[in-house]
């Protein structure tokens, strides 16, 4: 499947009539900045990381952000769409000035991309939004974005190997 990170190579694996599980490989996947405090929003400093899956991703646990919990709802939600599109569109402009970033093999790839807000539920699952620099949002199982957080985990020893 080619997206705008590249070609995503998609594997399935077939259980009778039906699929159990896809395996996903990406374009070649680093992590730049392991961890950056970021300052915004009347001097909130948060934590990011800065990787690179295609494109320039910051990352970022909403939990360190001010958004509101809607009941038992999970923080990444509709209900929570347009502040999470607000913040990243501003994270992701502080993240640009804050951090120099360049592609070791093209030079012209200088400019962090996209902001993946994410946040840990219970039992190992996660949810996720990737947001432009427009406020755009992208809550679709992207091949970049996997990628780059699968990299952020694994190099913190967060993944099995």
């Amino acid at each position: 499947m080619e997206v705008p990170a590249g070609l995503v190579s998609l594997t399935p694996r077939f259980g009778g009539d039906h699929v159990e599980s896809i395996a996903l490989e990406t374009p070649p996947a680093f992590v730049h900045t392991p961890s950056a405090k970021l300052e915004f929003i009347g001097n909130k400093a948060i934590q990011v990381s800065i990787v690179f899956s295609g494109v320039f991703f910051v990352l970022v646990d909403v939990v360190q952000l001010d958004i509101p919990r809607a009941g038992p709802d999970a923080l990444i939600g509709p209900q929570n769409a347009t502040a999470l599109a607000s913040l990243g569109a501003e994270i992701l402009e502080v993240a640009n000035r804050a951090v120099v970033v360049q592609h070791p093999q093209n030079p012209e790839v200088n400019t962090i991309e996209l902001v993946m807000l994410f946040e840990q539920l219970d039992g190992g699952d996660a949810r996720d939004i990737v947001i432009n620099r427009s406020g755009g949002i992208d809550r679709s199982p992207c091949g970049g974005g996997t990628g780059a957080r699968v990299t952020d985990l694994f190099s913190k020893g967060a993944l099995e190997q």
